[in-house]
């Protein structure tokens, strides 16, 4: 990119391109909110930056515009890219990126509760 000044510089767009929104979207649930500590092993997940991010994309608990199916797309979405991307990281990191999945996976229906206030499915 050019800019205005003249000078030149590169932005790494790295794998971007018109894609599924739930992929794009759930990418973060998992990839983003899932904190890992290596040391320690231990994980927490950033309820409130996923609930943010929540916010951001779809408005606000009295505002839900977003039904039970869509968010399980998202959350499929988010398995899908944090396996996709897992071979990113080399072999030696296998092991603990299916312990975050198995973790993310986890926070599911807790999310979704937090967010609107009801059940999953409910």
């Amino acid at each position: 990119m050019r800019r205005e000044s003249g000078e030149v510089v590169l932005i790494d767009l790295d794998d971007s391109g018109i894609g599924s929104r739930h992929l794009d979207l759930g990418w973060a649930f998992i990839m983003q909110f899932v904190d890992f500590n290596q040391e320690t092993g231990e994980m927490r997940y950033r309820f409130d930056l996923a609930e943010a991010f929540l916010h951001g994309y779809y408005g606000g608990a009295a505002e839900i515009s977003m039904s039970a199916e869509e968010y399980d797309l998202l959350w499929q979405g988010a398995v899908f890219m944090h396996i996709s991307y897992m071979q990113c990281y080399g072999p030696e990191a296998v092991d603990s990126l299916w312990e975050i999945l198995k973790f993310g996976m986890r926070q599911k229906q807790q999310l979704w509760k937090n967010w609107t206030g009801k059940s999953e499915r409910g």
